[in-house]
């Protein structure tokens, strides 16, 4: 409870309940935490006894650097890889995976078996990338030090049980927006049904690319700034993961800065609170003057 303050942190962002280390008894840790099934299985039992629709936040930890957080059932698969490849991790990675993939498939039968799992939204994400198991590769006209967005992204899963069909149907649209974790909370929103409340940064991730707004990111070693659109802008220049996708996008030709980037995301942000705005002749122009003189927005 005390990695990153969680025990003080959570109960700020609303959480109600909180469940650490402490009250699964006598359970054996396997490596950072408790292993990822007997949380699971909890956490099922929690989910069952609730008496209206609740939300559930669970924190992951068997799979995690140095990958070697696996019961000894698992030390023979993959064991082919040579130390060389992926710096001598990725067979334990695989191996941790695939102990993480075997406790989320019990969980969802679980879930199954108990009449929730067609009850239920999951949204499954990884908080970083895989660590030491990429290189460092650029990409065309970019800062030597950059990584490609393809090496800096996390895994994202949206689960919705029951319409697999109508999903299907709507996938190929949906596959290629360029975004950030913070899109997370208004997407379950969406999905849900809610409005996405007043002074929430993020957009829904089904929104298709073409609209979206750019996504800042950290500075990195000075020169990092945004993704837009599978590319990366750098004051180094920008690249893209697939050209192809930018020829009826061509870059910017002045690259913003980090600053004028967040305060764009904030401007778009409180637009989407203040919808009578767009009915002005001038929108954005007139949202910003207004702000800058300190005019109260209606």
């Amino acid at each position: 409870m005390s990695f990153w303050n969680r025990d003080y942190t959570h109960p700020v962002y609303g959480f109600e309940e909180m469940f650490f280390d402490d009250v699964y008894g006598d359970e054996e840790i396997l490596g950072l935490g408790v292993p990822d099934g007997t949380v699971y299985d909890y956490l099922v039992d929690r989910i069952s006894k609730e008496e209206a629709p609740s939300f559930s936040f669970m924190i992951s930890l068997s799979s995690h650097h140095r990958f070697i957080y696996t019961p000894s059932e698992y030390s023979q698969l993959f064991s082919g890889l040579s130390p060389e490849q992926g710096w001598g991790l990725l067979g334990p990675y695989l191996r941790s995976t695939r102990f993480t993939d075997d406790a989320l498939a019990a969980f969802f039968k679980d879930m199954d078996e108990r009449g929730l799992l067609e009850e239920t939204l999951f949204v499954i994400y990884g908080d970083h990338d895989a660590g030491a198991l990429h290189a460092e590769k650029t990409l065309p006209q970019m800062s030597e030090f950059a990584y490609t967005v393809a090496e800096e992204r996390v895994p994202f899963i949206v689960v919705v049980p029951g319409k697999e069909a109508e999903i299907a149907a709507h996938r190929d649209s949906y596959t290629t927006a360029t975004a950030g974790l913070h899109d997370t909370f208004p997407t379950i929103m969406h999905l849900t049904g809610e409005p996405v409340p007043h002074g929430v940064f993020g957009t829904n991730l089904l929104v298709p690319d073409e609209i979206r707004d750019p996504v800042p990111l950290p500075s990195q070693r000075g020169d990092l700034l945004f993704a837009f659109r599978h590319c990366i802008y750098t004051t180094q220049g920008s690249g893209c993961i697939d050209p192809e996708k930018m020829k009826n996008h061509p870059p910017p030709k002045r690259i913003p800065s980090l600053l004028e980037g967040v305060r764009d995301q904030v401007i778009v942000r409180d637009l989407l609170d203040h919808p009578e705005y767009w009915s002005r002749a001038d929108p954005v122009q007139e949202f910003v003057a207004n702000r800058i003189q300190g005019v109260p927005t209606p």
